[in-house]
């Protein structure tokens, strides 16, 4: 009887911890929620703004707002310093975004201890932003940290996939490819296993796997790959989407580097036009296909049989239309006219 009065007790606070951290998380979700709607709401007829602000002034006045008026309140604000640093680096702004995110994973740390899953995601979010600004010893410190922390915790199959594919990515970032090749792999699996063959998410693996073939010299390899993580992307998030110009840009790449020129150029040219009207010209990512375009245009110029057209002609390279000047465009500009190319036979 006292045995069974013990196992009663112990449930009945289990259940009561679990009850107090569902109704905590929901107190946190919402006010993070609170506070990043307060962030944009300027510039209204009744507020004191008097003009225009761009997103990266409002977000910049939500990260000093955080210590003020979220003082004694450490879990939202690393909630919150996450969540911002995110949106600085999808910006490009990979200096800012690691500076709010090197703050969240200390108040993660401090609040959460050092062996928790919410501790994991901030490691990997801040080795997300070290990798991009090339500071890879610490990246691959922290995608370690963050797998390990994981797989003590019993954490999701998809959460821990997506540290080894943190993990793999790193590696290949910094010269180890065929290290990195079969965590990509093993996360490609599970994913596929757990959340399907075609979620957006398996498009992420097959994208950085093509990533490891190519720079192990296997270009054949990884053109099949990422036509697979192209059909996945334009399935699921259709013709104007960011990750699809990612995976596009990505097969042009490659497609150069195999010789296939005519095969290069649409595809970077899809992809810079996705990235341009998300992100406009001055984004690092514009700026990196501007750049492959560049290159791909330069090696077909100096192609034998080599001819200009506009884009939109459709008719035979043996038959090209005169050039006639653009109002606004005055002369063939590589990144608005295309070609095709007469190669040797």
């Amino acid at each position: 009887m006292a045995g069974a009065a013990v196992t009663f007790s112990v449930q009945a606070r289990r259940l009561a911890e679990e009850r107090d951290r569902t109704a905590h998380e929901r107190d946190t979700a919402q006010q993070v929620s609170a506070f990043l709607t307060s962030i944009f709401e300027v510039a209204n007829p009744d507020g004191g703004d008097g003009g225009s602000v761009t997103a990266r002034e409002l977000l910049d006045r939500g990260a000093e707002r955080i210590d003020v008026e979220l003082a004694g309140q450490p879990v939202v604000q690393a909630r919150l310093l996450g969540t911002m640093g995110s949106v600085f680096g999808g910006l490009g702004l990979y200096d800012r975004a690691a500076s709010l995110l090197e703050r969240s994973l200390q108040l993660r740390r401090a609040t959460l201890g050092m062996d928790h899953v919410d501790t994991a995601q901030a490691m990997a979010a801040l080795a997300d932003a070290y990798r991009e600004l090339a500071r890879y010893d610490e990246a691959e410190t922290l995608n370690r940290d963050a797998l390990a922390i994981k797989r003590r915790r019993a954490d999701t199959p998809s959460s821990i996939a997506a540290s080894m594919n943190d993990l793999g990515l790193t590696l290949c970032e910094r010269g180890r490819p065929a290290d990195g090749e079969p965590l990509l792999r093993d996360a490609i699996d599970t994913w596929k296993r757990v959340d399907g063959e075609a979620a957006p998410i398996v498009a992420v693996g097959l994208n950085n796997l093509a990533l490891s073939l190519r720079q192990q010299g296997r270009l054949a390899e990884a053109v099949p790959v990422l036509q697979e993580a192209i059909a996945i992307r334009r399935q699921r998030f259709g013709n104007d989407h960011p990750l699809l110009a990612s995976a596009l840009g990505h097969l042009g790449q490659v497609e150069n580097l195999r010789g296939n020129l005519a095969d290069a150029e649409p595809l970077l040219r899809e992809a810079l036009a996705i990235r341009r009207r998300a992100y406009g010209d001055d984004h690092p990512d514009t700026a990196s296909f501007v750049a492959l375009l560049d290159d791909v245009n330069q090696l077909a110029e100096a192609s034998p049989g080599f001819v200009w057209r506009h884009g939109i002609d459709s008719r035979n390279v043996d038959d090209p239309p005169p050039y006639r000047d653009s109002p606004v465009l005055r002369g063939p500009s590589r990144l608005d006219v295309s070609y095709d190319a007469i190669l040797p036979g």
